[in-house]
Formats: structure tokens, sequence, C-alpha cells
């Protein structure tokens, strides 16, 4: 990846890729380690450095929590 394009693609990690909606920062917590982002709609995504792309990490929220 070239510099030019670094950041369009950090920018690309705050948005859901199931809907496109802003996702917060999750902030890693004992053991977890990396890039965590939380989508009220579709639940939490870990960056996976292996993959070099968002993976879901966790439960999907149920509607109304």
């Amino acid at each position: 990846m070239a510099d030019s394009d670094a950041p369009d693609r950090w920018e690309q990690l705050k948005r859901c890729p199931d809907c496109g909606s802003d996702m917060q920062r999750d902030l890693a917590v004992g053991e977890r380690l990396g890039l965590f982002y939380i989508c009220p709609e579709h639940g939490r995504f870990r960056f996976s450095w292996d993959a070099n792309r968002l993976e879901r990490d966790g439960e999907v929220p149920k509607p109304g929590k």
C-alpha cells in the first residue's frame, strides 16, 4: 500500500462493512490487542492484520438494545 492510499484506507475502518454507518472505536481491554470498532446495528468488528480487512468479532446486537 502506498503512503498516498493510507488516509483513505484508515477512513474505511470507521465505516461498517455491512451498512456504511460510522462506527466507534472500541478500546482494547485486557488481553485483547488490535483495532476494534463497534456498529450499533451490526456489532463489533476487528481489523485483521493477516487478511487486511475488518472481520466480525462477537455477537450482533438485538434490535432495540
